[in-house]
């Protein structure tokens, strides 16, 4: 874990999600499931596999059993409410005001 903390990648917003195969650098398409707010645009690993972070979500909670997958769905629910102003109410640091 520790060589992992200063590793760097470079990631071309053109390259398809490994899930829906649609630009990371693009909305994922509507029928990938909740998006928007705090929920994080992409995810990109080690091994080079891209994600959007709804497409990601998606993936996670068809593996996940049934008491899982509400909890993955209600916290996507409430990162996807959240905004800026939100944020700063809560961390002027993360939304970039401080």
């Amino acid at each position: 874990m520790a060589a992992l903390e200063h590793r760097a990648a470079t990631l071309d917003l053109s390259e398809g999600c490994a899930r829906c195969g649609v630009a990371v650098g693009e909305p994922p398409p509507a029928t990938a499931g909740i998006s928007g707010g705090a929920v994080p645009p992409f995810y990109l690993f080690p091994s080079g596999n891209a994600f959007h972070g709804t497409c990601l979500a998606s993936e996670v909670m068809q593996l996940a059993p049934p008491p899982q997958q509400q909890r993955i769905h209600t916290l996507l629910t409430r990162l996807s409410q959240v905004t800026t102003l939100n944020l700063v109410a809560v961390s002027p640091a993360l939304a970039g005001v401080a």
